[in-house]
């Protein structure tokens, strides 16, 4: 048995084998001859981490709500990365009923006429909780909102959001020079998935704080913190350049493109 230190977020159970005799084998790059390891493990009252539950069902909708924390900004995209992992993970996974590592290779480029058979769309979503049924105003599978929590153009944007599906994460930061410490936002972002003639959707709820006291998020179920994620560092421009690829010593009147600390490229329009 073990105690628990109090406000533990997450516990790991490291297992190794202990033999009483080790067979020596010499290193080669077969892996035919590479014996296996000859132990069965069983656990109970727990779960493999961020596994979903498969039994065959039907798929059904599930929502996803974060907390989001980072400072604000008069001269960068400061933000955070949200992962799609552990709790989140298993959530989708069986809403969706797969693996949600397996959702991003699902994902296709938005149409008016929606997913698919077998295929997964990506949209925003108004305050109204209503789909918003059009294209992406971010980079990739990204969307900018005002500070209602309404999709809109780059230059009314207060907040995005650019989800990444290799990776399943979310890329959330700001409009440099909108927000202010104390500010809060509300914005979502949905994943419509067809199954024959079955859909569902995830939709994700992304509660930003704008904060200087620290930069992170949670992900909550039913208002329980269910774990806690450390963000990786504030992401900001590292460069900027025409539209023709020339390097520029800040933006220009137009279309701007901007190399971000991430290695990612933003394209923007400035009036």
């Amino acid at each position: 048995s073990c105690v628990v230190p109090e406000d533990t977020k997450r516990l790991f159970l490291v297992v190794s084998p202990s033999p009483s005799e080790y067979i020596q084998h010499k290193w080669d790059q077969d892996i035919t001859n590479d014996d296996q390891w000859p132990y069965t493990v069983e656990f109970t009252n727990t779960n493999i981490y961020g596994a979903a539950n498969i039994n065959n069902g039907p798929i059904s909708d599930v929502t996803i709500n974060y907390d989001v924390y980072f400072p604000a900004s008069s001269s960068v995209y400061v933000g955070t990365s949200v992962k799609v992992d552990g709790t989140a993970a298993s959530s989708l996974g069986t809403a969706f009923q797969m693996q949600a590592a397996s959702v991003g290779g699902l994902m296709t480029t938005w149409n008016s006429a929606g997913p698919t058979d077998g295929k997964a769309m990506f949209y925003a979503v108004d305050a109204n909780g209503s789909i918003n049924n059009a294209a992406s105003t971010a980079n990739g599978y990204g969307h900018w909102f005002d500070a209602a929590g309404n999709r809109c153009a780059y230059a009314s944007g207060f907040v995005f959001s650019e989800f990444d599906e290799k990776s399943m994460s979310f890329s959330v930061g700001q409009y440099p020079g909108k927000t202010k410490d104390g500010d809060n936002y509300t914005i979502r972002q949905a994943l419509k998935y067809k199954k024959g003639n079955e859909t569902a959707v995830a939709t994700f709820v992304f509660n930003i704080h704008i904060t200087s006291s620290r930069t992170g998020y949670e992900i909550s179920n039913g208002g329980n913190t269910a774990s806690t994620e450390i963000a990786s560092e504030a992401i900001y421009p590292v460069g900027y350049y025409s539209i023709s690829g020339s390097r520029i010593s800040s933006p220009q009147r137009g279309v701007n493109i901007i190399k971000m600390s991430d290695g990612s490229f933003r394209k923007i329009i400035k009036n």
